[in-house]
């Protein structure tokens, strides 16, 4: 079996789990993390302009996406730790995660208000904000660094091999997309497959935001067909602590 697709199925369990430990993030009233790019960061960064995306089968989620929330989760990579992360204390493993350089991101892009104060239902590079009653969408972007840290200016050819991934407690490929919608009648959407193309560019990374050139097409677990999704988005980061961790 190849292991992006044993990665896949991994991946769609570890959904399953997070998604049913997710009773709900904030109240739906946060301003939204959008427009949080600030004056210094390169053009286009200012989310004015909608992502491109195209769900087969699903007229309702194909077509401009406005974005107009989203939050940034880091998630520290620990290739080094011997063991299992859970039998670090909780300092050992604060140390781990600041001393480690590579750090993976996983980006909440949504088309209703979703900021930091409302992600307590994004905790992790695998789960979804909670989606609002009256319909919502959201993907999920993550990408990690092949072997250096990410910086403005990476280029993260989609099916790179991760240096690192054989020092990993788990299976880890360097991107992947995922959409939620209630805004049709439609499945938890997303893939990582050998068939998986494209690019992500980082446009900016700064202390507190992290601006991305996405350009991605993948299989979708729904039917025949790929997900794709272009465009530049920016969010604004959430801390990096022993919570967010993977080794």
């Amino acid at each position: 079996m190849p292991s992006s697709r044993r990665f896949l199925i991994t991946l769609v369990f570890a959904l399953g789990a997070v998604l049913a430990a997710c009773g709900g993030g904030g109240d739906g009233n946060s301003d939204g993390g959008a427009s949080s790019a600030g004056p210094n960061l390169p053009a286009g960064c200012d989310n004015a302009a909608p992502l491109e995306v195209s769900v087969p089968g699903i007229p309702e989620l194909s077509g401009p996406m406005t974005v107009v929330g989203g939050v940034a989760l880091p998630f520290a990579l620990l290739p080094d730790v011997e063991g299992s992360l859970i039998d670090l204390s909780e300092g050992e493993l604060e140390d781990a995660v600041a001393a480690s350089d590579l750090v993976a991101y996983g980006i909440a892009v949504t088309d209703f208000p979703f900021g930091p104060d409302d992600a307590g239902s994004f905790y992790s590079l695998f789960s979804m904000p909670s989606l609002p009653e009256e319909g919502g969408t959201a993907l999920i972007l993550t990408v990690l660094p092949p072997d250096d840290a990410l910086a403005a200016g990476s280029v993260v050819e989609v099916g790179t091999e991760l240096s690192y991934a054989e020092d990993l407690q788990t299976t880890a490929v360097s991107t992947s997309v995922w959409i939620e919608s209630n805004r049709a009648d439609a499945p938890l959407l997303g893939g990582i497959d050998d068939d998986f193309t494209g690019s992500v560019e980082v446009l900016a990374l700064t202390e507190d935001t992290i601006c991305v050139r996405w350009s991605t097409s993948s299989p979708t677990l729904a039917e025949d067909g790929f997900v794709t999704v272009e465009g530049v988005v920016a969010a604004p980061l959430l801390p990096l602590s022993a919570r967010n961790s993977m080794g």
